[in-house]
């Protein structure tokens, strides 16, 4: 599938009354340049693609209906229409504002038909929600949430570009169909039915509510820690009255995060060590020692234990001394599998091995691993609170000659984090491992797993519907590996690549991608400057949408406004070869090292426009516009030519 941008248009909002339209002789141009002083509404254009082509602007509140109105205006309508190609079919995407009533409606045409609605056809929808829609209409805030640690954007990104969700698409429609199976079902009793479905029922609502809960739990943590380092770059700004107060500061801090660090490497180290009970007691040796005595002594496993249970169908009375009646016998019969069977011998005999091979029967103390381990935990958690306790003191000092106006930062800062470290106790409680007196109203995701594992068999049984559960069983458990390995593969196939290209655009110091988690995790630094931030947000961009089947537009805002000219130019060489459309909103400032790169990588397929706010500002230069490719309305001008474009001088807005 090709999709491209045919152009846009916006009536009654803040941006100006204008229509930029990118086709020329039936055709788009392989890069488009739109140059607009800061101030004319570069930004609020990039927020109403986005919206145009998500459909998200349903959902607004009032107060974000309007900010799009434009200051000062009396009319309570506007509206912003997006022209998409499609495989060259026209697909345009009508956004109506009404300011009275404070919300916005969709109107969306494709070939002869049109809807009232944000209705693109099936096989573009897919492509127009907001995850993937950020990968092609960019800018540098998206740049930034990429190397945020829990921003998940990386990992969105690859997963809408692959539409990795369809396997899970697939797994709830394998689930759905068990449902729809044991509804249909006759079961043996309606009554014992009726309960055991809506245990399972329950049971989901209270897994969908917690990893709702924990999903908006991650949300807002990302979002507060955010602000907690605004307020707290706001507060290094403002306090102390000396530089090396400051600098003392800045060394303690990083002293007190390396040595947060050690503690979590020990940690990290002694989880798999404290997983074997044996390593820390030697009753459990001794316990599991005797376990194996006593299975050798009754010779379990033995390969005919299953026919005692069949024997045992043929006796007048059980074992126990209770008579054996037809419907005991028929029990025995239909469960003689289920004890001792094959399954279980082999988990004896793993069990047996396990022991004689891991287990030392003589251990007297914990293993010398873990005391050194524990030795070292304890000596570097002295060191990391005695950190940041001096962090601290040094910090309040500091604040303390920072004035009111910096100990109402503080304030916030620290209520801020408090709700961080809240949120943080209560994803940890819901990560945390199933206990044995977890109730079925728990927040704990695995022992709810469990429960609902519990409930979905009993269902199946008094439904009947084991066999098609099994089978639904294996069927997800093969989606998530697949899914797994897909995601695995491409991450090391983007990292790669990413790389390559970085070593190209960032020559004199590339940064080097080590991992694909929820972000880009780069390697012996945490964070990168504003230009490498960019140049890293481009790669990765364009290394993504160039390894799809399918063809996208590539909109960015401000597209080298942070970079050096260096990095610009290696920017502007590759963009051109990884996607087949470019459409960049500038300001006149980005164009030195940027704009002749691109159009000679380009091979002169440019289009050049430059638009600006009819102002008192900008008077002098509605009277010195070209005779030629002006188009005017009440509130802008947009005008078409390269030359034009190149001698523009105003870079922001009066």
């Amino acid at each position: 599938m090709k999709i491209e941008l045919a152009g846009w248009s916006s009536k009654g909002l803040r941006s100006p009354d204008l229509e930029v339209s990118f086709k020329r002789d039936g055709r788009v141009p392989h890069v488009a340049f739109v140059q607009m002083p800061n101030g004319t509404g570069k930004t609020t254009t990039l927020r109403l693609l986005r919206a145009a082509l998500t459909g998200i602007a349903t959902q607004w509140p009032p107060e974000e209906v309007l900010r799009f109105r434009r200051p000062s205006s009396d009319e309570d309508l506007g509206e912003f229409i997006v022209r998409l190609d499609v495989d060259n079919r026209p697909l345009t995407i009508r956004m109506a504002f009404d300011f009275d009533a404070q919300s916005v409606r969709y109107q969306t045409t494709f070939g002869s038909g049109q809807k009232e609605s944000f209705s693109p056809p099936a096989d573009v929808g897919r492509f127009l929600e907001r995850h993937f829609v950020e990968l092609f209409v960019f800018d540098g805030e998206f740049a930034e949430e990429l190397l945020k640690p829990n921003a998940m954007r990386a990992k969105r990104a690859i997963d809408a570009l692959f539409q990795l969700h369809l396997l899970d698409d697939i797994s709830a429609a394998a689930e759905e169909e068990w449902h729809r199976a044991t509804r249909a079902a006759s079961a043996k009793g309606q009554a014992g039915y009726s309960r055991r479905r809506n245990r399972l029922d329950k049971l989901r609502e209270q897994l969908r509510r917690v990893k709702k809960a924990r999903k908006e739990a991650e949300q807002r943590t990302s979002a507060l820690e955010a602000e907690c380092e605004e307020l707290s770059r706001k507060i290094t700004t403002h306090i102390g009255d000396t530089e090396d107060q400051r600098r003392r500061l800045e060394e303690k801090q990083t002293e007190a995060n390396a040595a947060k660090s050690a503690v979590d490497v020990t940690v990290t180290e002694l989880l798999p060590i404290l997983r074997k009970p044996t390593a820390f007691h030697p009753a459990f040796a001794k316990a599991l020692v005797r376990l194996r005595e006593h299975l050798d002594k009754l010779k379990l496993p033995a390969s005919t234990s299953i026919e005692f249970f069949r024997e045992l169908q043929e006796q007048e009375t059980c074992v126990c001394g209770r008579p054996l009646d037809e419907a005991s016998r028929a029990a025995l019969a239909k469960r003689a599998a289920s004890f001792m069977g094959e399954d279980y011998n082999g988990v004896l005999n793993s069990l047996k091995a396990d022991i004689g091979s891991q287990v030392e029967p003589n251990c007297e103390g914990p293993a010398k691993d873990l005391s050194d381990h524990l030795t070292v935990l304890g000596e570097r958690v002295k060191t990391r609170d005695k950190a940041d306790s001096e962090v601290r003191v040094l910090r309040k000092r500091l604040i303390d000659s920072g004035g009111d106006a910096v100990k109402k930062w503080e304030e916030q800062r620290r209520q801020k984090q408090e709700e961080v470290d809240k949120l943080h106790q209560l994803i940890d409680d819901i990560d945390r491992l199933a206990e044995a007196d977890d109730k079925e109203d728990t927040r704990c995701l695995q022992a709810l797993k469990r429960y609902e594992a519990e409930a979905v068999r009993e269902l199946s049984e008094i439904t009947e519907t084991l066999d098609l559960r099994v089978r639904t069983e294996v069927l997800k458990k093969l989606l998530a590996e697949a899914k797994a390995i897909a995601e695995k593969e491409l991450r090391r196939t983007i990292i790669d690549s990413c790389n390559s290209r970085l070593r190209d655009v960032l020559s004199r110091d590339p940064p080097e991608i080590v991992e694909i988690a929820g972000s880009l995790r780069l390697k012996g630094q945490e964070g990168a400057s504003v230009g490498q931030t960019q140049a890293i947000g481009y790669t990765f961009q364009t290394t993504l949408l160039s390894r799809s089947e399918h063809q996208f537009p590539l909109v960015v805002d401000s597209p080298a406004n942070p970079m050096d000219i260096t990095v610009r130019t290696e920017i502007a060489r590759i963009v051109p070869q990884l996607c087949r459309q470019f459409v960049a909103l500038t300001i006149s400032t980005e164009r030195l090292g940027f704009v002749d790169a691109i159009h000679k990588a380009a091979d002169g397929d440019v289009l050049y426009l430059t638009a600006f706010r009819k102002t008192e500002g900008t008077k002098h230069l509605v009277a010195g516009l070209p005779a030629e490719g002006v188009l005017q309305t009440e509130s802008g001008v947009l005008v078409e030519g390269q030359e034009y474009f190149n001698r523009f001088d105003l870079a922001e807005e009066d």
